[in-house]
C-alpha cells in the first residue's frame, strides 16, 4: 500500500467509525433524549450552581463539576456558531473519535502487523456503541480517550516529565488520567529499574491527584470534596449482581472479554512493557469495580488501549513469517511500515 493512499484511507475509515457512532448510535440513544437535562446540565456545571434545591450528588453529577475542560470545550463550540448544546458535544465527540483512531491506529502500530493493527480498529469502532448508554452528560469520555491516546506516547518515547506534565492538564478532562501513573511504573520497571520506576509513576499520579484536589477545592462545596460514589460494598455487590444477570452480554464483558481471552493466549511471548500495559488495564478495571459502576464501560475506554498491543499478539502471523521465526503479528525489525 502506498503511504498517501495508506494514510487517506485510514483517514476515511476513522471519519466512517465517528459518523456511524456520532450520527446513528449517539444520536438516537444520547444526544437526542434528555436534551433539556444536558443542557441545563451543561449551564448548571459552567456557572458552578447546582440545580435549584439539589447538591450535586443529588443531581446525579456528584464529582463532576471538576472535569472542566469538556465544558470549556463545549462552551467553545457554541460561542463558535454551534446551534446548541446538543450539536457542540456531537462536535467534540466526533472530532475525538477520529483523532483517537488515528492515533490508536499508529499505537497498534508500535508492535503490530498492519493485518493485526487493522483489527484493532475494528473492535475499537464495534466497541464504542457500549459506551453511549448508562448516562445522559458525561462529554469528557471521548476527550480523555484522546488524551490517553496522546500521552501513552510519552509512556512509549520514555519520557517521564513530559508524561506528568501531560497527565496534570489532562487532569482538567477527568482524574483517571492519574492511572498513567502505575502503567509507567509497570512498563518500564524493567527496563529503569523499580526504585526509579515506582518514583517516577508515583510522581506521575501525585502529579494528577494534586490537580484534581485543587479542582475540588475550587469547583466542589466542603461537603461534596469526596469521590462522589456510593459506599464500596454496595458498588461491589451491584457489580456481582450486573455480571450474574448481564453474563456475557454485559458492557464490560462484551469489551473486555476477546482482549483477555488474547492477552492469555499471548502472555509467553509478549516483551515486558506490553506485559506491563496489560498488568495497568487490569488494575484499572479492578479499581473501576470498586468504586464505579462497570456497566458504565464509556469510562473503561482507557483499558481497551492498554490491552490491545498485547492481545492482539494473539493474531496468527502469515505463513511465511512464521516459517521464518518471526513472533506472532509482531512488527518486523525494521518498525512499522
Amino acid at each position: 500500500m502506498r503511504p498517501r493512499g495508506g494514510t487517506l484511507l485510514l483517514w476515511a475509515v476513522a471519519f466512517w467509525i465517528a459518523a456511524v457512532n456520532t450520527r446513528w448510535v449517539g444520536e438516537p440513544v444520547l444526544y437526542a433524549p434528555r436534551e433539556a437535562e444536558r443542557e441545563a446540565a451543561h449551564r448548571n456545571l459552567l456557572r458552578d450552581e447546582p440545580p435549584a434545591g439539589l447538591t450535586w450528588d443529588g443531581a446525579g453529577l456528584g464529582g463532576t463539576p471538576i472535569r472542566r475542560a469538556a465544558l470549556w470545550a463545549g462552551e467553545a463550540l457554541l460561542r463558535a456558531g454551534a446551534r446548541s448544546v446538543r450539536e457542540a458535544y456531537f462536535l467534540l465527540d466526533f472530532a475525538c473519535i477520529v483523532l483517537c483512531t488515528v492515533l490508536l491506529w499508529l499505537w497498534l502500530r508500535r508492535w503490530l502487523r498492519e493485518d493485526a493493527a487493522a483489527l484493532g480498529l475494528l473492535f475499537w469502532g464495534l466497541s464504542l456503541p457500549l459506551t453511549y448508554h448508562q448516562h445522559y452528560f458525561h462529554p469528557w469520555d471521548k476527550p480523555v480517550a484522546l488524551a490517553w491516546l496522546l500521552l501513552l506516547e510519552a509512556v512509549r518515547a520514555r519520557r517521564p516529565w513530559l508524561l506528568l506534565a501531560g497527565v496534570a492538564a489532562a487532569t482538567f478532562v477527568k482524574y483517571d488520567v492519574a492511572m498513567l501513573g502505575p502503567a509507567w511504573t509497570l512498563a518500564t520497571w524493567r527496563e529503569r529499574g523499580r526504585v526509579r520506576a515506582l518514583a517516577e509513576g508515583a510522581a506521575i499520579c501525585l502529579a494528577s491527584l494534586a490537580v484534581a484536589a485543587a479542582l475540588g477545592f475550587v469547583y466542589l462545596p466542603a461537603g461534596e470534596r469526596r469521590a462522589g460514589v456510593p459506599e464500596m460494598g454496595l458498588l461491589l455487590g451491584a457489580n456481582l449482581r450486573d455480571l450474574r444477570h448481564g453474563g456475557l452480554l454485559l458492557p464490560p464483558v462484551l469489551m473486555f472479554g476477546l482482549p483477555a481471552a488474547g492477552l492469555a493466549v499471548a502472555w509467553r511471548r509478549l516483551d515486558p512493557e506490553r506485559r506491563g500495559l496489560a498488568l495497568a488495564g487490569a488494575l484499572f478495571l479492578a479499581l473501576f469495580a470498586a468504586t464505579t459502576y462497570l456497566r458504565e464501560a464509556r469510562a473503561q475506554i482507557p483499558v481497551l488501549f492498554l490491552w490491545l498491543p498485547g492481545a492482539l499478539a494473539a493474531w496468527p502471523q502469515p505463513a511465511a513469517g512464521r516459517r521464518a521465526g518471526g513472533t506472532a503479528s509482531d512488527v518486523p525489525a525494521g518498525g512499522p511500515g
